[in-house]
Formats: structure tokens, C-alpha cells, sequence
């Protein structure tokens, strides 16, 4: 066995980063597009909740990466983001309310919230650090209570699924995507049902 190949070789290079497929021109492009986001949002959200004391919130961050980076993903379409948050949040919120601000109030809220985001269709990588925001937030969140979901959460996460359409479309980007289904379409059978030897191959060569 050649060095290079040995079980132990093999997994260790699991670990060095892999070639970023992008062009560099969309690379760019995204970089850009996550610091304009996150400037925008951050002004809409101050200007639009006024005087609140939170109008801009972390979990926002990873939002943009996927929204400006990776606006191809499943993750990144605009239920995702405005569901996944929205209901991580109020999760985040209810786990607080009944067990504080604790390490097994954070544990509960993040598997709630990925729970619900799934089953919701919803699943977005940074509902789970909004869930944990809602826990761990401090004294400004609690007092926001629910309003801290539909007040600076769900405020954020509109305008940043606009920025996102508004800077994907001029940037020659299509977004959002629509998932493609995985059946086609058609009457005709599945590809696996059209190849191979089927009963009615075997029954066919039986009786000649």
C-alpha cells in the first residue's frame, strides 16, 4: 500500500480545506453583498424600530453569508430565512421562560428549534444561533419578550431577504430558487423502474 493511501493518510487530509469552486468574480460579489447587507439591515432596523434599544441582532451575520454567498442553497430561499428565524426565535423565548437562562434551556431550544424548522420546511443553519440569542440574550431580550421575535428578528430578517433580491438580481443572480422536484412530471415510469429485468421480462421469456 502506497503511502498516500493508508487509512490514517487518507482521513488526515479529510481535514485540509477543499478548492473553492466559485469564480472569483462571485466571490467578490458575495463578500460584497454580505457587508452591504448587514449595513443596510442595520440602518432599516435602527430607523425602523426607532428608539428600541436592539435593533440589530448577531445571528443576522450568518444569515447574510448564506443569502449573499450561497444564494443557491435550500438554506438561503426567503421562507427559509424569515421562517427559520422567526420560529427559532419564539422557541429560544419559550425555553427561556421556563427554564432560564441555562445551559439546558439553550441544549432544548436549539434541537426545538431544528425540529420545528424541518418539520416547518423552514431549516436555516443560523435559526439555531437565534434560538440560543433568545436563551442567553440578557436582560434587553427578556424585556422585549415576544416582541423581541416580530421586533428586531423578523424586522432584520425582511430586509435582509430584500437586500438579498434587490443585490442578487443586479448582480445577474436568480434568487429565489425554486426547488426541483424530484419525480418528474410525467406519466412514464421512474428510470430504475426502466432498466433491468423486470417480472414481466422474466414471465415473457418463460413462456417462449
Amino acid at each position: 500500500m502506497r503511502a498516500d493511501q493508508h487509512p490514517l493518510v487518507v482521513w488526515l487530509r479529510a481535514f485540509w480545506p477543499a478548492p473553492l469552486a466559485a469564480a472569483r468574480r462571485e466571490l467578490w460579489l458575495g463578500g460584497l453583498g454580505v457587508g452591504l447587507g448587514l449595513l443596510c439591515t442595520e440602518w432599516l432596523g435602527r430607523h425602523w424600530l426607532g428608539d428600541a434599544r436592539l435593533w440589530f441582532i448577531a445571528p443576522m451575520g450568518a444569515s447574510a453569508v448564506l443569502l449573499f454567498m450561497l444564494p443557491a442553497s435550500p438554506l438561503a430561499q426567503p421562507w427559509a430565512v424569515l421562517g427559520g428565524n422567526l420560529v427559532s426565535a419564539l422557541i429560544g423565548l419559550l425555553a427561556h421562560h421556563w427554564l432560564g437562562d441555562s445551559g439546558p434551556a439553550a441544549a432544548l431550544a436549539g434541537a426545538a428549534a431544528v425540529g420545528a424548522m424541518v418539520v416547518l420546511r423552514c431549516l436555516h443553519p443560523p435559526g439555531g444561533a437565534m434560538a440560543l440569542t433568545a436563551v442567553l440574550g440578557g436582560p434587553t431580550v427578556q424585556r422585549l419578550g415576544v416582541g423581541f421575535a416580530f421586533g428586531p428578528v423578523l424586522v432584520n430578517s425582511v430586509s435582509m431577504v430584500l437586500l438579498a433580491l434587490l443585490f442578487n438580481h443586479l448582480a445577474g443572480r436568480r434568487y429565489p430558487h425554486h426547488a426541483v422536484p424530484t419525480l418528474h412530471r410525467t406519466s412514464d415510469p421512474l428510470p430504475t423502474h426502466r432498466t433491468g429485468v423486470l417480472p414481466t421480462d422474466l414471465d415473457a421469456a418463460l413462456a417462449s
